[in-house]
């Protein structure tokens, strides 16, 4: 497993903070032929993809200022996997020198990405794990964060009471890997009842609207287990004047912290930092310039970031006071310096 993120908690940061600042002799040591880079997002209509993007663009930015980056192109397929194959073929026909991807799928880009192979374009995944041999995947470690959260919550609960789980949308990668975390961890623990398992796309407003309907249907709900979205939870439990659960982790969003500083339920928070994407873009700039991976950095062909930032309920008023000036669409977020990419080269 990684280990780089030992020293990251110094440089935690919300996106509108620091960004990579490039010091004179990597400068010079950099190659300044200019890349042409490109980035397939699977959807960019929710905010975590926003600042992805964002992140993404101001290392972009930084690089094209040193002449390292020459071309930047950004595509989103609009959570559809067929639009996506087709937009990685018409990169390949460009003839870009490396492609950065959040895959809609984690196979279906696979035979396009054989094509990109033999034309000595280098293919990197984000957030998401893509199933191919020379495929880099840079992802925050999606198992571990479903891990803590389960593992939380089922502790919360001490070990037994009526729970609603609910998972993002079927098929994404980093949505299948929770989920199976869940059902692992859950299944350790017989006690726990899961009276309804539904998705919610990522949608806060998807999950309220379910939420509702499933208050509707079950009076006693002792836990939510969730992929995010806690706010549209909540909301339905205020609506509805329901006492709120004795447990619900929440999402990393401004929005769900300050969500749960209002009503002070009982809850926690692992971060999922968009500047993932931003970590595979200087990965992806360190290979084309020639340098070599470490041999311990991946875990097969996957470079696994560890969350570093728990916020607890003792520390939730802090990181309240921290975020004051956020906006409720932003969210929690790590960048690592340069420095710290540099240690995961030869």
């Amino acid at each position: 497993m990684l280990k780089v993120m030992k020293a990251l908690s110094a440089a935690l940061i919300l996106c509108f903070l620091s960004l990579p600042v490039f010091a004179s002799g990597e400068q010079e040591a950099a190659e300044t032929k200019g890349f042409s880079i490109a980035l397939l997002d699977a959807d960019n209509s929710n905010t975590w993809r926003i600042q992805m993007e964002d992140q993404m663009q101001k290392v972009i930015d930084s690089y094209k200022a040193d002449g390292i980056v020459s071309n930047y192109i950004v595509f989103s397929a609009n959570g559809d996997a067929n639009t996506q194959v087709q937009q990685l073929s018409q990169l390949v026909s460009m003839g870009v020198d490396a492609v950065i991807i959040n895959p809609v799928s984690a196979n279906a880009l696979n035979p396009v990405i054989d094509k990109a192979v033999q034309r000595d374009i280098l293919i990197f995944a984000v957030d998401s794990v893509i199933a191919h041999p020379d495929v880099i995947t840079i992802t925050n470690d999606q198992a571990n964060w479903a891990r803590l959260h389960a593992e939380w919550l089922v502790k919360e609960l001490n070990g037994k009471g009526n729970i609603i789980l609910f998972n993002a949308i079927p098929g994404v990668p980093a949505n299948d890997e929770r989920a199976a975390v869940f059902s692992e961890v859950l299944a350790n623990y017989p006690e726990i009842n899961v009276l309804a398992e539904e998705t919610h796309s990522w949608s806060v407003a998807e999950a309220r609207q379910k939420t509702s309907q499933l208050l509707a249907a079950f009076s006693d709900i002792d836990g939510i287990l969730t992929q995010e979205c806690t706010p549209g939870i909540i909301q339905a439990f205020v609506e509805a004047g329901r006492e709120l659960p004795a447990a619900v982790n929440s999402g990393e969003s401004i929005e769900d912290l300050r969500t749960w500083e209002k009503y002070g339920f009982n809850s926690q928070m692992v971060e999922n930092p968009p500047a993932v994407g931003a970590h595979g873009l200087m990965i992806a700039v360190g290979l084309l310039q020639g340098k070599e991976l470490k041999d311990d950095v991946m875990d097969g062909n996957v470079i696994r970031i560890k969350q570093n930032l728990v916020i607890s309920n003792a520390t939730r008023t802090e990181w309240s006071e921290k975020t004051a000036d956020a906006k409720n669409s932003e969210y929690i977020d790590s960048l690592m310096t340069v420095e710290q990419v540099n240690e995961l080269f030869k």
